[in-house]
Protein backbone atom coordinates (compact mmCIF):
# COMPACT_ATOMS: atom_id res chain seq x y z
CA UNK A 1 0.00 0.00 0.00
CA UNK A 2 2.61 2.58 0.94
CA UNK A 3 4.58 1.54 -2.07
CA UNK A 4 1.65 2.14 -4.72
CA UNK A 5 1.59 5.63 -3.03
CA UNK A 6 5.25 6.61 -3.76
CA UNK A 7 4.38 5.48 -7.38
CA UNK A 8 1.24 7.79 -7.71
CA UNK A 9 4.05 10.70 -6.32
CA UNK A 10 6.51 10.06 -9.03
CA UNK A 11 3.93 9.85 -11.37
CA UNK A 12 2.99 13.65 -11.18
CA UNK A 13 6.30 15.14 -11.91
CA UNK A 14 6.84 16.72 -15.14
CA UNK A 15 10.31 16.58 -16.65
CA UNK A 16 12.05 19.87 -17.43
CA UNK A 17 15.20 20.47 -18.55
CA UNK A 18 14.76 24.78 -17.51
CA UNK A 19 12.00 25.37 -15.18
CA UNK A 20 12.67 29.12 -16.80
CA UNK A 21 11.03 28.08 -20.16
CA UNK A 22 7.85 27.71 -17.87
CA UNK A 23 7.66 30.44 -15.64
CA UNK A 24 8.81 33.68 -15.34
CA UNK A 25 10.92 34.82 -11.70
CA UNK A 26 9.46 38.22 -9.88
CA UNK A 27 10.47 37.90 -6.31
CA UNK A 28 12.07 35.88 -3.83
CA UNK A 29 9.19 35.13 -0.95
CA UNK A 30 11.46 33.01 1.45
CA UNK A 31 13.92 30.70 2.26
CA UNK A 32 15.27 27.95 3.96
CA UNK A 33 18.17 25.20 3.91
CA UNK A 34 16.99 23.27 1.16
CA UNK A 35 14.57 25.60 -1.04
CA UNK A 36 13.62 28.89 -1.64
CA UNK A 37 9.94 30.12 -2.47
CA UNK A 38 9.61 32.58 -5.76
CA UNK A 39 6.86 34.12 -6.84
CA UNK A 40 5.91 33.55 -10.67
CA UNK A 41 4.26 33.99 -13.30
CA UNK A 42 2.75 30.95 -15.89
CA UNK A 43 4.24 32.03 -19.03
CA UNK A 44 1.03 30.79 -21.26
CA UNK A 45 -1.47 31.85 -18.93
CA UNK A 46 -0.35 34.72 -17.32
CA UNK A 47 -1.20 33.63 -13.78
CA UNK A 48 0.53 34.09 -10.54
CA UNK A 49 1.92 31.19 -8.35
CA UNK A 50 4.51 30.61 -5.48
CA UNK A 51 7.07 28.13 -6.90
CA UNK A 52 8.68 26.20 -3.77
CA UNK A 53 12.47 25.08 -5.34
CA UNK A 54 14.28 22.18 -3.97
CA UNK A 55 17.61 21.68 -4.27
CA UNK A 56 18.52 17.95 -4.78
CA UNK A 57 21.02 16.53 -2.44
CA UNK A 58 22.17 13.65 -0.38
CA UNK A 59 20.91 15.54 2.90
CA UNK A 60 17.40 15.68 1.96
CA UNK A 61 15.57 12.96 1.55
CA UNK A 62 13.40 11.88 -1.96
CA UNK A 63 11.32 10.43 0.58
CA UNK A 64 10.15 13.27 2.40
CA UNK A 65 9.10 15.24 -0.69
CA UNK A 66 7.06 12.86 -1.67
CA UNK A 67 5.05 12.56 2.07
CA UNK A 68 5.02 16.80 1.82
CA UNK A 69 3.08 16.22 -2.07
CA UNK A 70 1.20 13.30 -0.76
CA UNK A 71 -0.18 15.71 2.21
CA UNK A 72 -0.43 18.87 0.02
CA UNK A 73 -2.31 16.49 -2.88
CA UNK A 74 -5.17 15.50 -0.25
CA UNK A 75 -5.39 18.82 2.14
CA UNK A 76 -7.76 20.91 0.89
CA UNK A 77 -8.41 23.99 3.35
CA UNK A 78 -8.68 27.47 3.01
CA UNK A 79 -5.48 28.04 4.96
CA UNK A 80 -3.46 25.58 3.55
CA UNK A 81 -1.76 26.36 -0.07
CA UNK A 82 -3.00 23.87 -2.86
CA UNK A 83 -0.38 22.09 -4.58
CA UNK A 84 -0.96 22.51 -8.60
CA UNK A 85 1.65 20.99 -10.44
CA UNK A 86 5.46 19.72 -9.63
CA UNK A 87 8.33 19.64 -12.14
CA UNK A 88 11.55 17.82 -11.40
CA UNK A 89 15.24 18.41 -13.27
CA UNK A 90 18.99 17.30 -12.80
CA UNK A 91 19.19 19.44 -10.03
CA UNK A 92 15.66 20.30 -8.23
CA UNK A 93 12.19 19.80 -7.77
CA UNK A 94 9.55 22.38 -7.92
CA UNK A 95 6.34 22.39 -6.25
CA UNK A 96 3.91 25.48 -8.33
CA UNK A 97 1.50 26.18 -5.05
CA UNK A 98 -1.38 28.97 -5.13
CA UNK A 99 -0.77 32.29 -3.84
Amino acid sequence: MGRKEEDDCSSWKKQTTNIRKTFIFMEVLGSGAFSEVFLVKQRVTGKLFALKCIKKSPAFRDSSLENEIAVLKKIKHENIVTLEDIYESTTHYYLVMQL
